[in-house]
């Protein structure tokens, strides 16, 4: 990944399934040793975003968060970095971004789950005062603690009209004794944790090529210790998207992070504990409706017609027939589930086939 440091104008990267599976371990010690060297998240991100090549494309100085971007060779999408200000210390950052957390504030998560832990392979030098974590539930590392683990994750796309898509990664999370947290990402080769069967997957598999976060410490001006963080993404989404939509989904990413800010003033990590363990069911059971509804309502919003929450409405019915014991009104309520389920498809086709040909006309 050393091509991600380079300071030509255009950077080239080895993209494409062959090439990645040749530039990625097919093991899971390979996989481990390579996403605990941070040398080139370091290289990105102890330097300031122009002296890599970045160059600014928005801001919002109130909440304390720039995003930068630069071309990469053969890729539709750029090397994304951001710098972002976090309510909280450097080793809470951790807490929110873990699988359980994540998805009460990314409003993009479709899945995402961890897989297994990768255990630390013998005779690794150099790593004798990091103590490896073999538990993802664990919210908080300590300094001089390190966790690596497999993990799936699917996203809903941010473009209409362009299928979602489903990443699997390796992840290595560190905690130094320094204060700093460090984290790095990556795809692991394809059908490594997922199987793929393209004749059955609701998902175009991605690629995450690159991925890392600093956390540093900062005294903010009431004496505070809050983060600093930096992040760098590189996604190649191995599949069509028009390079015109490049600037949605950097403008997706901004509304995410502050999200996270907000998540963070609401959710402070001594209650966030407590808050999960009822949120994690309450997660399950509701996640299918809510994925459902926010796609929805992004299509609405888009073709300028009303919001009228109709998967709200198809909720609301299915609750009454679950509450009820007796078979008439079971019957009743089914039918009138069908009948909704049944408008809900057809407006969905009439504002697709709206949005296909007004992007037809503009692309």
């Amino acid at each position: 990944m050393a091509y991600l440091v380079r300071k030509t104008a255009v950077f080239s990267s080895p993209l494409g399934f062959a090439s990645h599976k040749r530039g990625v371990p097919d093991n899971d010690e390979g996989l481990y040793r390579e996403a605990v060297n941070f040398s080139d998240v370091e290289q990105l991100l102890l330097a300031d975003a122009p002296a890599t090549g970045f160059k600014l494309i928005a801001q919002d100085e109130e909440c304390g968060i720039s995003l930068h971007s630069r071309p990469v060779e053969d890729c539709p999408m750029h090397l994304m970095r951001a710098e972002v200000e976090l309510p909280c210390r450097p080793a809470e950052v951790l807490a929110y971004l873990n699988v359980s957390t994540r998805r009460r504030w990314d409003d993009y998560i479709a899945e995402l789950r961890s897989v297994r832990i990768l255990p630390r392979p013998d005779g690794l030098l150099g790593d004798s005062n990091v103590v490896d974590v073999d538990s993802v539930a664990e919210l908080q590392l300590q300094p001089g603690q390190r966790r690596v683990a497999l993990y799936y994750m699917a996203i809903h796309t941010p473009i209409l009209l362009v299928q979602n898509r489903d990443f699997e990664m390796v992840v290595a999370e560190e905690v130094r004794r320094d204060g700093t947290v460090w984290v790095k990402a990556f795809s692991t080769p394809f059908g490594y944790v997922e199987p793929l069967d393209p004749r059955q997957s609701k998902y175009v598999r991605g690629l995450m090529l690159f991925s890392g976060i600093l956390a540093r410490p900062v005294i903010n001006d009431k004496g505070k210790m809050e983060s600093h963080v930096s992040y760098v993404a590189l996604v190649h989404p191995m599949g069509l998207v028009p390079s015109v939509l490049v600037n949605v989904v950097l403008g997706a990413q901004l509304n995410a992070l502050k999200r996270l800010q907000r998540f963070i003033l609401q959710h402070p990590l001594c209650t966030l504990a407590t808050e999960m363990a009822g949120k994690e069911t309450e997660h399950r059971t509701g996640a299918e409706c809510s994925g459902k509804a926010v796609i929805d309502d992004r299509v609405r919003e888009a073709a300028g017609s009303p919001s009228t929450d109709q998967s709200a409405a198809n909720v609301s019915v299915r609750k009454k027939g679950e509450n009820r014991n007796d078979g008439g009104n079971s019957k009743t309520n089914e039918a009138a589930r069908g009948q909704i389920n049944s408008q809900i498809r057809r407006r969905f086709a009439s504002l697709r086939d709206r949005l296909r040909g007004f992007l037809q006309s503009k692309l």
